[in-house]
């Protein structure tokens, strides 16, 4: 009798390993497909109308204004994105030009890093790339 408790009770262990198993997973495939992204201005200007988005232009996160020495961090949804694309930073400088910014690499609509960092100069970006642990 001893040896049939044991067994139901290694039966029931098993069996809550297991739908812990299955929870982390259902958790981990909950997580939103998408870049988290920051964008500094180092320059000695306020940028403006600053919009980040991919090629595809299916979400942007957009900014009004970024000042002068200041950051701005967000996280770029990407889960309506289907094809291969690249990310976008558009914004307008203190002359009213627009420039365009477009960088990195994502592919069947899901990114292959994890985070983007863009650093707006004076006359030129610098772009960084985190990528994602798999």
């Amino acid at each position: 009798m001893v040896g049939k408790i044991s067994v139901f009770m290694n039966f029931e262990v098993q069996m809550k390993r297991l739908i812990m198993v299955l929870l982390l997973f259902s958790l981990a495939s909950c997580k939103e497909k998408g870049v988290s992204f920051e964008i500094t201005n180092h320059s000695n200007f306020d940028i403006t109308h600053v919009k980040f988005f991919t090629s595809e232009k299916l979400s942007q996160v957009k900014f009004d204004r970024i000042e002068a020495g200041k950051r701005v961090c967000g996280f770029l949804s990407m889960k309506t994105n289907r094809a291969d694309g690249t990310y976008i930073l558009e914004f307008t400088d203190h002359k009213g030009l627009v420039k365009t910014v477009s960088a990195g690499y994502y592919t069947n609509g899901a990114p292959l890093d994890k985070s983007v960092l863009f650093e707006i100069d004076r006359d030129t970006s610098f772009i960084r790339f985190t990528p994602s642990s798999y």
